[in-house]
């Protein structure tokens, strides 16, 4: 009897080792299966939140339609078909107050949207004449009641308008022209004779005469040198503006003969028939979206050009990085 107690517990201890090994590698297995569970189950979840969030974009979006459907001329009042990509000009809402010292960190971010106009945008060069590198980037914006301007100019000679002289176009300046709120065509010049303040000069209609008529004191602006040129900031008032505008810089090269070499403009400013649009978000169609009553959406409404036309509704950042990442934050 003694030996045979000792052959069973032999045989079981060997069973009692596998036993155990396979134990602990069921174990395994369902540790690693509780993680590859939770990011199939995280994946299943999340593609329904976003499929729910498609569904909703969709909604909003055919009820947007909907809404502008049925206004007839709506598109065509504001200009949705006459773009110009090549001198219409988009007015930016501007986040920050603007401060005219010509520094550019309070145009963050909308600073990004500047367009660069060259060689494509001579309004008036004698033989085709351009230095390497001429040119300049702008954008114009609006907060409050001003409208804001900003030019990063590449100039590799900076001519300054002599003190107390009239000769305005015998040196670097900016030409203006624009149509006011009613209908009435202005010219403007605004140069410096030092870097710093900016004059500016009410031009005659007549385009036989470049002498000015009187000082604008309501376009303010600012001229600083850089290493490659000059910024130049300027405001007007928005009561000064209608619905047409240009701009054109023009560069002097020789301080002595003070002769224009080029002008580089966002379009032509010889006359009112040659002036781009100015473009901005419609309020008309603001209202619409306002109508619609969908605080929790961020709608926007974008032209051919991909130009915010209207928008209403605010995401926090979150949201909006959020949206981005998964492709659904669209317009």
């Amino acid at each position: 009897m003694p030996s045979m107690a000792w052959g069973i517990v032999g045989w079981n201890k060997p069973l009692m080792r596998i036993s155990l090994r396979l134990k602990l590698g069921l174990i395994s297995l369902l540790l690693l299966a509780i993680p590859y569970s939770g990011m199939r189950l995280s994946a299943i979840v999340q593609a329904n939140l976003l499929q729910s969030r498609k569904d909703a974009l969709m909604f909003s979006a055919r009820a947007v339609a909907e809404a502008m459907s049925g206004r007839e001329g709506l598109f065509d009042q504001e200009r949705f078909r006459s773009l110009d990509q090549s001198k219409d000009l988009y007015l930016y809402q501007l986040t920050n107050p603007i401060r005219i010292n010509g520094k550019l960190d309070d145009w963050q971010p909308q600073i990004q949207h500047t367009r660069h106009f060259g060689k494509e945008h001579i309004l008036k060069s004698p033989e085709n004449y351009l230095p390497e590198g001429s040119g300049f980037d702008h954008m114009v914006g609006k907060r409050g009641d001003y409208l804001y301007a900003v030019f990063l100019v590449s100039d590799e000679s900076l001519v300054f308008k002599r003190k107390n002289s009239l000769a305005l176009e015998g040196a670097d300046h900016l030409k203006i022209a624009l149509e006011d709120r009613q209908g009435n065509y202005n010219r403007f010049i605004v140069t410096a004779d030092s870097p710093g303040w900016v004059n500016s000069y009410l031009i005659s209609r007549d385009f036989e005469s470049i002498l000015p008529v009187k000082p604008e004191r309501r376009i303010l602006g600012v001229l600083e040198k850089t290493l490659d040129g000059y910024i130049m900031e300027i405001r007007i008032p928005n009561e000064m503006v209608g619905d047409r505008l240009a701009f054109a810089i023009a560069d002097v090269d020789d301080p002595g003969i003070r002769n224009i070499e080029t002008v580089i403009g966002t379009s032509s400013v010889d006359g009112p028939d040659h002036l781009g649009w100015l473009l901005e978000p419609s309020s008309n169609i603001e209202g619409i979206l306002e109508s619609l009553n969908r605080q929790q959406s961020k709608i926007q409404v974008v032209d051919s050009n991909q130009h915010i036309r209207a928008s209403f509704g605010t995401l926090t950042k979150k949201e909006e990085e959020n949206l981005e990442d998964n492709g659904l934050l669209s317009h």
